[in-house]
């Protein structure tokens, strides 16, 4: 009986080891919901969470790749910001709740507030240039600006439910998008808007995110996994067939034909071929996966309901634990003996030069649950040993970190 449970716990780690290369780089101390995240370039991004009452500190910053996020002081607590454009690494705009919008020309060493005088919660941000951009939010407020969002002016409005989204595609061509199904049209640079008649499907369908890879090609996503496009600059739209009936929160770009869209229970959906067949990556959490930001075909961030935030470098291929014994860059991060363990196992690994090393364990939700060696180490091969005796059985996993940079990871069973 031992070995046929063996043997069905040892299938189970072998189909839990499926998890796209989604990895976590970033886990607060505390959960937090983080909602959105935009990049500037491969270095440079932004991202913020939802404030509890309290703390001032719920926009970060990255330069180095999401490696590192530092907390920045908003101004603003007990809230939560919606939407994010940056124009430079040291130019960006949040909107948030309470008619809030912030912006930075420091790189957020300073955000200041400006004042909109109506109190609309803003969900929705974009600049067409360096100095004119759009607001929107509930009961149907526009508001531009034409003065890098020093002041701003209300604009008239077609409706007078909720704004989502605005995305413009060039200089005068932009796109309104409501939570209702509503998506409205502009040629003349939000002078005037006309109702495209977006196709209704039902009360439970509501639009998320829209991304466009070009003047004519753009993507919605909603709920149930629905997601529609358009290749005549909006005028008709088809419903694509995708492989989850999750929610799409976000989606991002990589190229004209390499998408993504993340959302419900950790799921992200891939296409390659623009629309046409999309494929299903689950990532390593169990929870909503609430912002995306890709920076290339292969290289993109999500972030999440706890506040987590995750990166793939290799467009979220799938990778079994049995393939991942690579040298990077001289490192190697050898698999664990035995494994499966109880409760004691040997990780070893080898180091191409000094460095501040430090091995760490998380469980299956990515929650960091040992810190099993911290230190300076030369060069060479090394070898520690992990204790699981206070842990639960099952699937865990172990990286290996260098000055700070996640090297490697692979996966280990505990049973007991």
């Amino acid at each position: 009986m031992k070995k046929l449970f063996l043997f069905f716990f040892v299938i189970s780690l072998i189909t839990a080891e499926s998890h796209s290369q989604w990895n976590i780089v970033y886990s607060p101390s505390y959960a937090q919901t983080v909602s959105v995240i935009r990049f500037y370039n491969n270095g440079t991004g932004y991202c913020s969470s939802s404030l509890y009452n309290g703390s001032y500190y719920n926009i970060y910053k990255t330069t180095n790749a999401g490696l590192n996020w530092t907390a920045q002081y908003s101004g603003r607590t007990g809230m939560g910001f919606t939407d994010l454009c940056v124009r430079h690494p040291d130019t960006a705009y949040f909107t948030g709740i309470y008619g809030t919008l912030l912006r930075t020309f420091n790189g957020g060493v300073t955000w200041d507030s400006a004042a909109l005088g109506n109190y609309a919660h803003l969900r929705g941000i974009t600049f067409l240039n360096s100095f004119t951009g759009f607001a929107v939010g509930d009961n149907g407020v526009i508001w531009k600006s034409t003065n890098k969002g020093v002041n701003w002016t209300l604009q008239s409005t077609p409706l007078t439910t909720s704004f989502n989204r605005i995305r413009f595609v060039n200089q005068t061509t932009g796109f309104l998008f409501a939570s209702a199904n509503f998506v409205y049209k502009t040629t003349d640079a939000g002078a005037t808007w006309t109702n495209l008649n977006f196709p209704y499907i039902g009360p439970i369908d509501f639009l998320r995110e829209v991304v466009f890879t070009n003047e004519n090609t753009g993507y919605v996503s909603g709920d149930i996994g629905r997601i529609r496009k358009t290749t005549d600059a909006g005028v008709t739209w088809t419903m694509l067939t995708t492989p989850t009936t999750e929610a799409m929160f976000s989606m991002g770009a990589g190229s004209a034909n390499v998408l993504f869209a993340c959302g419900g229970t950790g799921k992200v959906i891939k296409t390659t071929d623009a629309g046409a067949t999309w494929t299903l990556q689950q990532t390593s959490l169990n929870e909503n996966l609430y912002g995306m930001a890709m920076v290339s075909p292969d290289t993109g961030y999500i972030c999440s309901w706890s506040g987590k935030i995750l990166k793939t470098t290799n467009g979220g291929t799938v990778t079994a634990v049995g393939g991942e014994n690579e040298n990077v860059s001289g490192y190697s991060l050898e698999q664990n003996y035995p494994n499966p363990f109880n409760p004691t196992t040997s990780i070893d690994y080898t180091l191409p030069l000094s460095a501040d090393v430090e091995i760490k364990v998380y469980d299956i939700s990515g929650n960091e649950v040992s810190s099993v060696f911290k230190g300076r180490q030369q060069a060479g091969s090394h070898s520690v040993i992990f204790d699981g005796r206070g842990l639960s059985s099952g699937i865990y996993f172990y990286a290996l970190f260098s000055d700070g940079l996640k090297i490697q990871t692979r996966k280990m069973m505990l049973i007991k």
